[in-house]
């Protein structure tokens, strides 16, 4: 008898744990991860790392199926202390399909890095302080710029219509030229020049951009062309050629149009007076029953929305963290609410209904009595509160000899749209409203 005791403790133990295990970790929790826009719901699934801590930056690629982390680490053969010790600064790259990260730049000091997406790509360059490098995300390779010596990138990156072809512009300053007998030096004098490249990084044309001319679009072939004034006009267009700057008065490719607006915001902010923290929420662009949702509690620096709103970056204790974003009809959603609200009440009745079988196992096989049940089962529950929820409708004491346990109601929770009973053997059923 005390081993089949011991067996059925044993039973209940592991079902109160699982129960309390799904009740608390869900995928994606519909009370507290989504919002509701307009006729849609959006909702964050649960935190996943992109990569170890160390983190710096985090920036998705344009086609939104890589996250590149910047990241510094500890020099592994260093013999000196971590405060000391020489970092190395690491460009890798989390992939969205496989939920990997890959190290794909290495350098072994400390560097400082800039990443900028080329445009609906999966390459990105990669500005680290004097040196330039074209990524690939896709298949890892990369490959060094060439760029004017001296120079300083403009950057974000020009991608043509095509999606083929990218240029980028330089600043060059010149060292100010000494006066005459003396005299005041000149102003140093300050040139533009503009480079464009294929997609595999090898430079194409480049040339020193005239004076005056400032805006930039593209040919309906990938060429570069610069006028002057707010609007190309014919008279005041030159392209890009292999010998430099010519006078071009043909077409130009339609200006990219602007993408689709976020159905979501996102929006940092501080809570607490002395020991602030750094959270981050998702917000719903128009009114509604729920209109905003915690993203992290400890959010660090900026944060990234992926290009297809699917997904959001951040770091959080030096980790990159990842939530993907689940869109789903308003409606649909709605059900799914009402739907966990039934689970919800079922898990927390078959706590109860588990606590109330371990305590008639302590004592004789009698249920606790009406007038001391939260008393009774309070040591049993890890969450206490679940007995102000709970309806208990059975007088005390053993069950009838001729009773069926499974028969027998000893108590129900009430829930949305109906209730979960309990019954004597541990077991719940739900019970629609009439």
């Amino acid at each position: 008898m005390a081993m089949r005791r011991l067996g059925i403790r044993l039973l209940v133990t592991l079902a109160v744990a699982f129960a309390t295990a799904v009740a608390t970790q869900p995928e994606t929790d519909p009370f507290s991860d989504w919002v509701i826009s307009g006729d849609y719901a959006y909702g964050l699934v649960r935190a996943e790392a992109a990569s170890t801590n160390g983190a710096e930056d985090v920036v998705w690629t344009g086609d939104g199926t890589a996250l590149v982390v910047v990241r510094t680490e500890r020099v592994q053969d260093a013999q000196l202390p971590e405060p000391v010790a020489p970092r190395a600064t690491v460009v890798a790259v989390w992939s969205r399909s496989t939920g990997k990260i890959r190290d794909l730049l290495r350098f072994s000091q400390e560097r400082r890095i800039s990443v900028f997406p080329l445009g609906s790509t999966s390459s990105v360059i990669v500005h680290a302080d004097d040196q330039h490098f074209l990524l690939d995300t896709g298949s890892g390779k990369s490959g060094a710029l060439s760029v004017p010596e001296g120079a300083l990138p403009d950057f974000y990156p020009e991608v043509a219509p095509s999606g083929k072809r990218f240029a980028v512009r330089f600043t060059l300053m010149e060292s100010p030229v000494a006066g005459r007998n003396g005299g005041a030096s000149a102003p140093p004098q300050v040139r533009s020049s503009i480079r464009m490249y294929d997609l595999a990084g090898s430079m194409v044309a480049a040339a020193e951009i005239p004076r005056g001319y400032r805006g930039l679009r593209w040919t309906p072939d990938g060429s570069v062309v610069v006028y002057t004034g707010r609007t190309p006009a014919p008279q005041l267009e030159l392209v890009l050629g292999s010998s430099g700057f010519v006078p071009y008065e043909g077409s130009l490719a339609q200006e990219p149009q602007e993408g689709p607006e976020p159905p979501v915001v996102f929006k940092g902010g501080r809570l607490g007076n002395g020991n602030s923290v750094d959270i981050l929420e998702m917000l719903a662009l128009e009114k509604s029953d729920m209109e905003r949702a915690l993203v992290s509690g400890d959010r660090e620096g900026e944060w990234t929305f992926s290009p297809k709103f699917d997904a959001i970056a951040y770091i959080s204790h030096g980790v990159p963290m990842v939530r993907r974003i689940i869109k789903m009809p308003k409606d649909q959603f709605l059900v799914m609410v009402k739907e966990a609200k039934k689970r919800r009440t079922m898990s927390n009745a078959k706590q109860v209904a588990l606590a109330i079988m371990m305590y008639s196992m302590d004592s004789d096989d009698a249920f606790p009595l009406i007038t001391n049940f939260a008393d009774g089962v309070m040591p049993y529950l890890k969450n206490a509160a679940l007995t102000n929820g709970f309806v208990y409708t059975y007088s005390g004491g053993p069950l009838a000899k001729d009773a069926d346990p499974a028969k027998t109601e000893i108590g129900y929770m009430p829930g949305e749209g109906g209730r979960a009973v309990t019954y004597g053997d541990g077991s719940v059923r739900w019970f629609p409203d009439p």
